[in-house]
């Protein structure tokens, strides 16, 4: 008997495989999605932790704002917990590329000798060239957002656009870098750059070198590796716990460490400065000194000078006096000779000639000897006056010596002070460099800080948020189906069934017969559906991640924990299905089952009663009417299984239309503004002329709103939630940056002195509206009750907005402007690069951010959701192809002998197909219309449960959206109408119409 039976069931499954394969195809469709859908997440969650790990991917990055020595890296090597270290120089800076470009970088050095150890970390993968073997080669990593058309044996060069280039070689060793390799790494995997403070504000090139390529005395980081991290998830709690404990653990060491490091420091920099002092002293003696000597020596130049000339102009008089005395003797000379000569003329008579004759020639003897010695004394007078000249010109000169001496000496001196006075005022600066110095801090950075590791991880969250909602309609409808078929099994064998229980068989043997049917192809179907999903639907989805992200091959796990969950749950819904179908004709006795089931007593149907409609519709309309509305089991099985279908793709197009939604109404409509400025502190700028000068600049900056930005949690009964609290310096300025508005209508929402706006998202989450309160706590850990006064529309981040004088008389402090927004009017590639390069100059600017490159990210983000909505739809309708052939089979196998009836009365095989096909019609756009409805509702669900925190979804779908479900659900149910001809056509008249023997 058991054999026999167990026969039966094997002929049923051969009997009837079209519904057999009906049933395997509908939970392999659901359980593959959803399978796949679960395993997907984890699948590549296990894909970048086993990536991480091949490479040696570091733990924690330690670093100080003072550098880290070697002595730290002994302390960290030392510390509990801690299991690989690798100290490193990091840093970010503008380098010209061979083709002229100017590139924001991140320059390693490493002990790359090491690459491939243990000791090494952060190891990386060679894609092509060659591995540095100086400090004059690099590699550079290879997604697209960093090395774009990367080359090698191109060169990068340190460019004169750093600030500080001029110092290059305090940090520097080489100047000048030739790409080698081209590498890839788990560290840098995602398409975007990192945040930087150089140049754009963004990394575009990551490059590895030797370490020696740096000049710098201290580290600027250590990586390290915990122990048991390695062996735990990286994306789990566990891991999260070690990391925690050994953050905590550094924390600690740095503490100390830093002081260390701090008197270290202050130490070298005060016996630096002490040595200056020493040599300035040293310096500034030497000096007085020798202008001592050189004053000296002009001062006695200067009274040798005096003296000389005060003799020289005595021998002057002198000369003069004697050339008067000369002068005088000649006239007197002249005057006494004149007067013997008279007297001797007197006397001629006298004297007689002879004697006269003698007198004047004696006379002119005389005249003559005191004419020479007069000629004598003029000749010495003479060379006395030549002297004198010759000294005058020699005390000329000498002075002219002397005045160059003086000149000399004032420009030495002058100099000479000048360089104590810069001296002393750079050692009294670096005196004050030195009491300015601040005690160092360690900043303790783990990997999941990065931008590839948390958008990896945002982005995959997403998928399980999907997963989690979309499948659990596909059961739904996999046991409307399984229910269809099996109750047309039932009712199929009725007359077996009754057969079996007048032969003895009791209702739970029957009942297990179609159980067994059922079970046998739901487990088929989900062992095909698992094996399927597991290893196909996860590569599909991060094939979509491989636009934005450099992963290795994606690893497929078969995940017991899901199947051994999902496959039951399939089977049950087929087996509640055949027990609905079963247990209501197994209670008949065998008499009643063995006879044929009584047709369905005919009623008037409600077309019927409306008269003038009824009397003018044609035969066949009237027959499709009334088989419509007769048999309302068929109605109802095919409207709600289309409905189901048509449900599913509205709300996958739904989904890709409110995802693709938020960007540019968040981007475009609702933040107006395309930069934002994060400032180190308070009225940076009033004070930053780089700050200053660019908001006053109109060629570049039209407008901007000073805000303070904190960090806060916004709180009820409902629960806590994580917020952005914005704190404008004037609120028509930043309406200017940021359009708060009501989302359904569009209305403006004022913002006065006593206005607290909330955003939708945040107010869903806490269950608020206009008029309620609830608790704000600022960043101080401060909490203050407000009252919403109005909800904003808003998609990305939960946003509290207060002016400043509420926030300031709540909480009792001063708001400190920490944020502009500003709307700049050249958002092209090329200016924001400039204005980054030129607003990062200011050492009082943290971070500038562009509203494009933001939304740039987002819609990045938002393609991985929309190739899994694409996944969505296909899987939909797969299930649309199923349903409606399920149903349409079904319908033509009910009513083989009416078909066959209509063909004896001459219907041809297309009058018989339009006879079916017109109610199928009918029923898919009655389905459809359903499905709009339910599919609206679905979406509404789905979206709000795949929500990420912190992003509000669209809530609207898109008319197009609808027309395509409809024509999709349409368009299967024509081919499936066309497949079904066949079926049709081989309707046997003689047999179909042979009654129960």
């Amino acid at each position: 008997m058991k054999k026999t039976y167990f026969k039966l069931m094997l002929r049923s499954v051969k009997k009837t495989y079209s519904r057999f394969l009906s049933i395997l195809g509908i939970v392999a469709i659901g359980v593959g999605f959803l399978s796949g859908l679960l395993a997907t997440t984890p699948d590549m969650l296990l894909t970048a932790d086993r990536y991480y790990d091949a490479n040696n991917l570091y733990d924690l990055d330690i670093k100080g704002t003072l550098g880290l020595t070697e002595a730290d890296v002994q302390a960290v090597e030392g510390a509990e917990g801690v299991d690989t270290v690798m100290p490193a120089f990091v840093t970010d800076l503008n380098m010209e590329g061979t083709d002229g470009g100017t590139y924001v970088s991140r320059l390693y050095g490493v002990p790359l000798d090491e690459m491939g150890s243990d000791a090494f970390l952060n190891g990386v993968e060679l894609v092509s060239g060659r591995m540095p073997e100086n400090n004059t080669e690099c590699v550079v990593i290879l997604p697209m957002g960093y090395s774009g058309d990367a080359a090698i044996g191109e060169t990068y060069t340190i460019s004169k656009d750093n600030k500080d280039y001029e110092k290059r070689g305090d940090t520097y060793n080489v100047e000048v870098f030739t790409v080698v390799g081209v590498v890839r790494s788990p560290q840098y995997m995602s398409l975007e750059g990192e945040p930087s403070k150089v140049g754009s504000g963004q990394i575009s090139r990551v490059l590895y070198t030797f370490g020696d390529a740096y000049s710098l005395e201290a580290y600027t980081d250590i990586f390290l590796t915990c122990k048991g991290a390695k062996a735990a998830d990286t994306f789990g709690d566990e891991y999260k716990r070690i990391l925690d404990s050994v953050a905590g653990t550094i924390k600690d060491l740095g503490i100390g460490q830093s002081e260390i490091r701090y008197t270290e420091v202050v130490s070298k920099a005060q016996a630096e400065l002490d040595d200056g002092w020493n040599k300035y002293n040293e310096a500034k003696a030497e000096a007085e000194t020798k202008l001592a000597d050189a004053r000296k020596k002009l001062d006695d130049g200067y009274a040798s000078l005096d003296a000389a000339k005060k003799e020289l102009d005595s021998r002057e008089a002198s000369l003069t006096a004697g050339e008067a005395d000369l002068e005088a003797a000649k006239m007197n000379l002249e005057t006494s000779i004149a007067a013997q000569r008279a007297e001797l003329e007197a006397a001629r008579p006298v004297i007689g000639e002879d004697q006269y004759a003698a007198g004047m020639a004696q006379l002119d003897q005389s005249q003559s000897d005191a004419l020479a010695q007069i000629a004598v004394q003029e000749t010495a007078l003479a060379d006395g006056r030549t002297a004198i000249a010759d000294a005058r010109a020699q005390i000329a000169a000498n002075e002219a010596d002397l005045i160059s001496g003086e000149k000399e000496y004032t420009d030495a001196k002058a100099e000479s002070e000048a360089k104590l006075a810069s001296a002393l005022a750079d050692l009294e600066q670096g005196q004050k460099d030195i009491e300015a110095i601040e005690h160092p801090k360690w900043y303790v950075i783990d990997r999941t800080d990065t931008l590839s590791h948390a958008g990896f991880k945002a982005n995959v969250d997403k998928i399980g948020a999907v997963g989690k909602v979309f499948p659990v309609f596909f059961f739904l409808v996999a046991a409307l189906v399984a229910l269809t078929t099996m109750t047309r099994m039932v009712d199929e064998e009725r007359v077996q069934n009754g057969t079996l229980k007048a032969l003895g068989y009791s209702n739970g043997s029957i009942m297990l017969y179609y159980l067994g049917y059922s079970i046998l192809a739901s487990l088929i179907g989900g062992v095909i559906g698992v094996t399927i999903g597991f290893s196909l639907l996860p590569k599909v989805i991060s094939n979509a991640y491989a636009m934005m992200y450099d992963l290795s091959e994606t690893v497929t796990v078969f995940w017991w924990n899901y199947a051994l969950t999902v496959v039951p749950i399939a089977i049950l819904c087929t087996v509640a299905a055949t027990l609905a179908a079963g247990i209501e004709q197994t209670s008949h006795k065998p008499s009643v089952l063995m006879l044929p089931k009584v047709p369905k007593p005919g009623k008037r149907i409600l077309l019927e009663r409306i008269r003038p409609l009824w009397r003018h519709m044609s035969f066949t309309k009237k027959v499709t009417a009334r088989n419509i509305f007769r048999y309302k089991k068929r109605l109802y099985m095919t409207v709600i299984g289309i409905a189901g279908c048509a449900a599913l793709l509205v709300t996958g197009f739904g989904l890709r239309d409110s995802i693709g939604a938020i960007v540019e109404k968040q981007f475009g409509d609702i933040y107006r503004y395309n930069m934002s400025l994060y400032l180190e502190g308070g009225g940076a700028y009033e004070t930053d002329e780089i700050i200053k000068s660019f908001l006053q600049d109109k060629n570049t900056v039209e407008n901007y709103a000073l805000v303070h930005s904190e960090t806060g949690e916004a709180s009820t009964s409902s629960g806590t939630q994580d917020i952005t609290l914005y704190v404008p310096k004037d609120t028509v300025e930043l309406k200017k940056q940021i359009n708060i508005r009501e989302r359904k209508t569009g209305a403006d929402i004022p913002f006065e002195d006593d206005s607290v706006i909330l955003t939708e998202k945040l107010c869903e989450k806490l269950n608020l509206s206009i008029g309620d309160i609830f608790t704000l706590t600022n960043a101080d850990g401060e909490s203050r009750d407000f009252k919403v006064s109005g909800v904003a529309e808003n998609y990305v981040t939960n946003f509290v907005f207060i002016s400043t004088s509420n926030y300031e008389e709540t909480f009792g402090v001063k708001a400190d402007y920490n944020v502009i927004l500003a709307g700049i009017k050249d958002e092209s590639q090329q200016s924001r690069d400039k204005i980054s390069e030129r607003i990062l100059g200011s050492d009082n600017v943290l971070l500038v951010q562009f509203s494009q490159s933001i939304k740039e990210s987002f819609e990045n983000s938002i393609k991985s959701i929309d190739y899994i909505v694409i996944v969505l739809i296909v899987a939909a309708a797969a299930l649309a192809v199923i349903v409606v052939y399920n149903l349409t089979n079904i319908n033509i196998c009910e009513r083989k002998k009416e078909l066959a009836t209509i063909k004896v009365l001459g219907f041809r095989d297309k009058e018989v197909a339009a006879y079916i096909y017109r109610e199928t019609s009918i029923l898919c756009l009655i389905g459809i219309a359903a499905g709009f409805f339910v599919g609206k509702l679905l979406h509404i669900f789905v979206i709000r449960t795949a929500e990420v925190e912190g992003v509000m979804f669209g809530r609207s779908v898109h008319f197009t959206s609808y027309l395509f479900a409809a024509l999709i659900t349409i368009g299967f149910t024509i081919l499936v109408d066309i497949f079904m001809l066949r079926s049709l056509k081989s309707i046997d008249m003689v047999e179909s119409m042979k009654a129960n023997e």
